[in-house]
């Protein structure tokens, strides 16, 4: 590690793996949508956001896509997915080197069919805190 400063920790595949322990969606949790998908699922993914505090803390905006086999399936999972994502507050990561500090609603819950898959799907944003630390 170069200098003082360690790497921000990886925000996204932390909430991603807070969700898939959790077993929300079955454990189908994704970065990416499979080229073959079984629903429900769920899509972490992290758009944007700058440090809190400059190489201490970083602020990521995090959007959660959850599909499923209707519209009240979607938003039943989207609303647990939320739940987990704020309870993964005051939570350490070891794979990551991360410990979450603080989890803000960004994006309420939003009804967002996908003409794509034709599925029902709802989305919504936290914003995520985190800092780095070294074992």
């Amino acid at each position: 590690m170069p200098g003082k400063w360690a790497p921000f920790p990886d925000i996204e595949a932390m909430i991603r793996s807070a969700l898939a322990d959790a077993n929300v969606a079955g454990g189908r949790v994704y970065s990416s949508v499979p080229a073959r998908p079984t629903y429900p699922l769920v899509q972490v993914q992290r758009l944007g956001g700058l440090p809190a505090v400059e190489r201490r803390l970083d602020r990521a905006r995090i959007q959660i896509d959850v599909w499923g086999n209707s519209k009240s399936e979607a938003f039943d999972i989207a609303e647990t997915a939320r739940l987990v994502a704020h309870e993964a507050e005051a939570t350490a990561f070891g794979e990551w080197h991360g410990f979450i500090t603080a989890v803000e609603d960004e994006l309420g819950m939003t009804f967002l069919p996908d003409p794509e898959t034709n599925r029902d799907r709802y989305v919504f944003a936290v914003a995520v805190y985190a800092a780095s630390f070294v074992t």
